[in-house]
């Protein structure tokens, strides 16, 4: 074998060795979510061997080809010692970096990276001189060449092993353990009595090359299968609908007070006041609950979360109620979702009739060099983050598709901003010098919810700051999609609802964020309900009569005159609201449940009263919303009456949300897993230390 050829093999063996490596690693340390599929494994495995070629091809011509040009050395061992010296410190510096969880690199790190070069250096100096007084000798010739060729499908087989056990069978209590495990040591001991076999046949070079082209091209096979996996329908009927466009756009942990509509010293928010002026502005619209996913579990069903039981963290919508997407796609709409939470990706079941469902963070595809550069080359597909910009883009894409194939369509658009972390772009930052302790973004919801981070007042506004900054900042990108919208003439006669699942609390009742109580400034939320323009009857106006979100779900389909069984639905249609005849609506109790942190409360507001209880030690409060609209002032030490009146409800609330939950056969709650990933990324955005 020549010189070139020899380089170029072991180049081969070792970076396909460590991709398999690598990988391995990231499923024993990580356990990325996405390996759940094997196909997505084969781009970051084919990544990262033509990268670590490339990267082992420079060196070897940077480092390599010099000291054996210059000082006359061996040239096979000097690539032995190369491939020796890489292996080691790539290997390391893996292990190192797997320890490092979020964290930046310290000064121990860096000395650990360089005693492993020294280390690897000192190793890689022996192999040269072995590999150099063993080159003559023919045994040792043999098994350099066997082990170093079969290197590669040993790991693969390893890799191949840890994936079962990983994700498909739990070895600990799975009786099909044993027989794997033996079977898998049957196939080490073939693969190495098979290379033992070929590996001086004049042919072997030559499979070993067609194995690694078809490794090359499987990449191409994987995408082109989860693809046609995940198409989009091409051929969709489409049927006569009175409303042929439908768009939900959510913004998270807005309040109604933030915007210019509701509060003409709120923050600049002309487009969506655009949309405001074009339709009906609910003065008083309340959330079920004070954070996201049962919120949005009770807009997607018209239930409340007494019924619809996604109410904790580990929570997902049960497969058992029918959701407002389901019914759109059964009446031919084509149904989209685009947007960014971790409490509504697929794994928590809101995508349950959504014929394309995008949202983000996406399940890691690993940490390994190949899967940075599959991001890199497919970020639609593979990016885990992603910007509210980025939203809009997504949006107007997919818009524009369906509009040329003039299709029905349902757009639900969920943008995260202005939740935490509130980071707005450069050009949004306030033209003030930001407190030292903070700076320009703020994310410490957990210091500031166990007490150890206590803002001071100039702090505190600095972080409102920030907050209203992100609004604007979401205002001109719904802007952008709203301009996109009339571009491709679609405007004027979609109906277009906007609202919030909660909003935020900045220390109005002494805490911060939300998910911690059932105060107005966490559960009262903006909506805002355009019709298209044809409709008859409609006055674009203001309401004042208090309404709750779980009203869309049945405005919604009765607008598209799509049945749907009421019994089941606790809230009634807010279309009479914008008829003529605004008294055939007969308002009905608002109730509000389901906390994220502390102690379980529930609430319930009828006419101007509002009623607090915590379910923990029964504590009451009472508050005359039309004298108080702050609450800042219980009575309920001093009306029974109104007390008496709460509890009758709440009891009569109780007893339907049971019955409903037994004809549905929701009994309790589903829950998923909250794997390594998921925490990392509930962590990202505030919910856990």
């Amino acid at each position: 074998m020549t010189d070139r050829k020899f380089m170029l093999m072991t180049a081969i063996f070792f970076s396909v060795s460590m991709a398999f490596l690598e990988t391995l690693l990231d499923m024993l340390i990580d356990a990325p979510k996405a390996f759940e599929n094997l196909l997505i494994i084969l781009p970051s495995l084919v990544f990262s061997s033509l990268g670590l070629f490339f990267f082992f091809f420079i060196f070897w011509l940077l480092i390599a080809f010099p000291l054996i040009y210059y000082y006359k050395l061996n040239h096979s061992a000097t690539t032995i010692s190369i491939s020796v010296f890489l292996t080691l410190n790539y290997v390391l510096f893996l292990l190192i970096e797997s320890n490092l969880g979020d964290r930046d690199f310290f000064l121990t790190d860096w000395f650990k990276l360089l005693l492993t070069a020294i280390i690897s250096s000192v190793i890689a100096f022996g192999s040269y001189f072995s590999f150099q007084y063993g080159e003559n000798s023919k045994t040792y010739k043999q098994v350099c060449k066997y082990f170093g060729s079969s290197a590669p499908f040993l790991f693969a087989e390893l890799m191949l092993l840890i994936w079962i056990f990983k994700y498909k069978i739990n070895i600990t209590t799975s009786n099909w353990t044993l027989p794997i495990l033996v079977c898998f040591f049957i196939i080490f001991l073939f693969t190495l009595w098979i290379f033992y076999r070929i590996i001086n046949k004049q042919w072997a070079f030559k499979f070993l090359n067609t194995t690694l082209l078809i490794f090359i091209i499987s990449p191409f096979i994987s995408f082109a299968f989860l693809i046609s996996q995940n198409a989009t329908v091409k051929e969709f009927e489409t049927k006569a609908q009175q409303i042929e466009h439908i768009i939900l756009i959510s913004v998270d942990t807005l309040r109604p007070d933030v915007l210019t509509c509701y509060n003409e010293n709120g923050v600049s928010t002309p487009n969506i006041d655009q949309i405001a002026n074009d339709g009906m502005l609910f003065k008083n619209a309340i959330s079920p609950s004070s954070w996201t996913l049962p919120a949005i579990s009770s807009i997607l069903t018209g239930l409340p979360p007494s019924v619809h039981q996604a109410i904790n963290r580990d929570s997902k919508l049960s497969h058992k109620l029918k959701t407002l997407a389901e019914y759109l796609k059964e009446a031919n709409y084509y149904t989209g979702a685009i947007g960014a939470n971790q409490f509504l990706v697929e794994e928590r079941n809101v995508n349950q009739g959504f014929i394309d469902y995008n949202f983000f963070p996406k399940s890691s595809i690993g940490n390994t060099l190949g899967s940075y550069i599959t991001k890199k080359l497919f970020p639609q597909q593979f990016e885990e983050k992603v910007t509210t910009g980025e939203l809009t883009d997504l949006a107007v894409k997919w818009v524009k598709q369906a509009s040329q194939n003039n299709r029905n369509i349902f757009l639900w658009l969920h943008y995260l901003d202005p939740h935490v972390p509130y980071n707005p772009p450069a050009k949004y930052l306030p033209d003030l010098e930001p407190p030292p302790s903070i700076g320009t973004k703020f994310g410490a919801t957990t210091s500031i919810r166990s007490g150890k981070f206590i803002p001071t007042i100039f702090e505190r506004k600095w972080i409102q700051l920030l907050y209203e900054k992100e609004v604007r900042y979401v205002d001109d990108n719904i802007g952008r999609f709203i301009t996109a919208l009339k571009q491709f003439n679609i405007y004027d006669e979609s109906l277009i609802v906007v609202l919030s699942d909660h909003g935020e609390e900045f220390w109005e009742h002494g805490g911060f964020e939300h998910g911690h109580t059932l105060y107005n400034e966490v559960i009262r939320v903006p909506l805002i309900i355009k019709l298209p323009e044809s409709f008859s009857n409609y006055t674009p106006k203001p309401v004042q009569i208090r309404v709750s979100t779980q009203n869309i779900f049945p405005t919604i389909l009765e607008l598209c005159d799509i049945d749907f069984d009421q019994n089941m639905n606790y809230t009634t249609s807010l279309t009479p609201l914008w008829s003529n005849n605004q008294d055939s609506y007969r308002p009905i109790p608002v109730i509000s449940s389901g906390l994220l942190y502390f102690d379980e409360q529930e609430s319930v507001i009828f006419g101007d009263t509002k009623y607090i209880r915590s379910l923990l030690n029964d504590a009451e409060e009472l508050y005359h919303l039309a004298d108080d609209p702050e609450e800042q002032f219980s009575y309920a030490k001093k009306d029974a009456d109104q007390i008496e009146l709460a509890l009758n409800m709440l009891e009569e609330y109780h007893k339907s949300s049971k019955k409903v939950r037994n004809l549905l056969g929701v009994s309790k709650s589903e829950h998923i897993n909250l794997d390594k990933e998921t925490l990392r990324k509930l962590r990202s955005m505030g919910y856990i230390r």
